[in-house]
């Protein structure tokens, strides 16, 4: 199923609202939020990127084929528009197409540019882990319960299942692609022209990105609170993903934000 729907709760429907995943994610993993936000009136949708829950990657990986991967199952224009690491580069590849395409956008941690040896660490991990989970899945369901001690249990799940339903080669071509291109543009440059007024939530802490920490850089994160409407980067307590380390803080900061 390319697509989880969760409906509005009775009473006045807000709109509709849209949620892409992560890299190596599931859209099963937004279980907690998509509830969470329909409950508060939003008709929430949560998409399968390509080459991800079963889906195939037409061509090579890029914003452009992610993004029209998501119009083949959601061709609805949303409400809200909510994006996490790899969906917030998904979600600027929708704005490109069609600059109208989406109402408030926020986008969590957003990744910089990374250094070539951690676009070619992360490009072998993503392979590493499907082997890992296809020979024993157990062991990487413990050892992801070791590295996210805060996640829920059902967080694990659907880490564990995204990996298992994702299909690698694609993406560590394109980081690895993305290691070896000396010219990229700047995060900070690409939201401040397709979604100039988008919300960021950027998370805190002192975790590396190879470590779970934040993959948006804190030079980046200060140039996007220049170029941005102020308040609209949001600092959250956590890591990469947090939605699932910090998911209290989370729902409040979207909440205020479409609310």
């Amino acid at each position: 199923m390319a697509l989880q729907h969760w409906p509005a709760d009775d009473g006045a429907r807000r709109g509709r609202l849209l949620l892409i995943h992560g890299l190596s994610s599931i859209a099963g993993s937004w279980w907690r939020m998509g509830p969470a936000l329909a409950a508060r009136g939003w008709d929430v949708a949560a998409v399968d990127q390509a080459g991800h829950g079963g889906r195939p990657v037409e061509g090579e990986v890029s914003a452009a084929t992610l993004a029209a991967a998501v119009r083949e199952v959601h061709p609805q224009r949303p409400d809200v528009l909510i994006g996490h690491s790899l969906g917030t580069v998904t979600a600027l590849g929708l704005l490109e197409a069609d600059p109208g395409w989406a109402g408030t956008v926020i986008l969590e941690d957003p990744p910089s540019r990374l250094a070539p040896e951690a676009c070619r660490t992360l490009a072998d991990g993503i392979v590493a882990d499907v082997d890992a989970v296809r020979a024993d899945r157990r062991a990487v369901v413990e050892r992801v319960r070791r590295e996210s001690p805060r996640w829920d249990g059902e967080d694990v799940h659907w880490a564990v299942q995204g990996i298992a339903e994702m299909d690698p080669g694609p993406f560590a071509r394109w980081l690895r692609a993305l290691a070896d291109e000396s010219l990229s543009t700047a995060t900070p440059d690409r939201i401040g022209a397709v979604a100039p007024g988008a919300h960021v939530l950027a998370a805190v802490g002192d975790r590396s990105l190879l470590d779970g920490g934040s993959a948006l850089a804190a030079a980046d994160r200060e140039a996007l609170e220049a170029r941005l409407p102020p308040g609209h980067v949001i600092g959250i307590a956590g890591g990469h993903c947090l939605h699932r380390d910090a998911p209290d803080e989370w729902l409040a900061a979207v909440a205020a934000i479409i609310g």
